[in-house]
């Protein structure tokens, strides 16, 4: 399971460089989903190894992207209605 989950953080790593911070018109779900994805997974071995002040930085970094996430969603739900 070990080699899986690297290989995937390699692909990872390879598509980060691709995907632009910032707001975008269609697809932004799919988007930020791919995005924070990304994110977990390259971040998640280094996150298991940290302790204290820079585990708790690590994971403020973390919930601040799922907030952009949980707005992004709310935002759009709200724009349906």
């Amino acid at each position: 399971m070990d080699e899986v989950l690297d290989e995937i953080k390699k692909l990872a790593s390879k598509m980060k460089g691709m995907y632009k911070k910032g707001t975008s018109t269609k697809g932004e779900i799919p988007k930020l989903t791919a995005e924070l994805g990304i994110f977990l997974i390259t971040s998640s071995k280094n996150i298991a190894a940290l302790k204290g002040e820079q585990l708790r930085t690590e994971l403020d970094k973390v919930q601040k992207k799922v907030d952009n996430f949980r707005k992004l969603i709310f935002k759009k739900k709200a724009e349906k209605l």
